[in-house]
């Protein structure tokens, strides 16, 4: 199974990964790894492949704790209580919440995308994770940075030992936004700081308010594959029309 894989360090105690749409059961146009309940595809054919994948990271399933993503600000703080929700379907997953956090090992935290900014946030001296689904709402309303503040309330996570990965996203080159969205973000970011004409880099607004708020630049690395761009390895929400499947990004702590 493609798998791809964040920080594969054995010194590292941590699962990070997503998926790709590749070895999974699904048929078109939800072809083949879709992990997502909510897109339309059987969901027998959704279970299948979240076991799937699921037994490729050595975890299981009903550890996945999974969110009815709204592009929204709200930061969920996961315990040991709350493991499988989300994980057989969507009526229990965690309501109206874009991000996660949690120092249980005993979780998997997930979030779903196809073109959004999977981001995961790894803080090795207090050993705690977050993830964060950053959509242009999102990133207006400053999903990850908020992530991180909810770390250091509620775990004392200093930003500047945050380590910081983004997964598989829509890039500036097949993002073409509205004179609206654009002012936005030159207003929030600086004009021309993550736009040029009427393209958005969704990743650099996200790095850009990380680095805001104290997290080093050099501990923010990127996936630097555009989703829309290859078809063939992800989903992309934009370039198939809003048919298509999601990917799922995943952080569990080991130990």
């Amino acid at each position: 199974m493609k798998i791809e894989y964040h920080w594969l360090d054995k010194k590292i105690p941590l699962i990070c990964a997503t998926s790709t749409r590749l070895s999974g059961v699904s048929p078109k146009p939800y072809d083949t790894l879709n992990l997502a309940y909510h897109v339309g595809d059987n969901p027998k054919n959704v279970m299948k492949n979240r076991e799937l994948f699921c037994h490729e990271l050595g975890i299981k399933a009903n550890s996945l704790v999974l969110a009815n993503q709204v592009h929204g600000d709200r930061v969920e703080l996961i315990d040991d209580k709350l493991a499988g929700c989300g994980a057989y379907g969507i009526d229990d997953a965690i309501p109206n919440t874009d991000a996660m956090i949690t120092i249980s090992n005993k979780v998997s935290i997930g979030i779903m995308t196809a073109d959004c900014v999977p981001v995961m946030i790894y803080d090795p001296v207090k050993s705690a994770i977050g993830v964060a689904h950053a959509g242009w709402k999102s990133a207006i309303l400053m999903i990850a940075s908020k992530t991180i503040k909810n770390m250091n309330e509620a775990f004392g996570t200093d930003p500047s030992d945050c380590i910081v990965t983004f997964g598989p996203s829509i890039k500036a080159c097949c993002y073409k936004v509205g004179k609206e969205i654009i002012s936005q973000f030159d207003d929030m970011f600086g004009v021309g700081r993550c736009t040029k004409d009427d393209k958005l880099d969704l990743p650099r607004a996200v790095e850009l308010q990380l680095i805001d708020i104290g997290v080093k630049k050099e501990n923010i690395s990127s996936n630097n594959a555009c989703t829309a761009c290859n078809l063939d390895l992800y989903y992309s929400h934009r370039a198939e029309n809003g048919v298509t499947g999601r990917m799922m990004s995943v952080m569990r702590l080991t130990t």
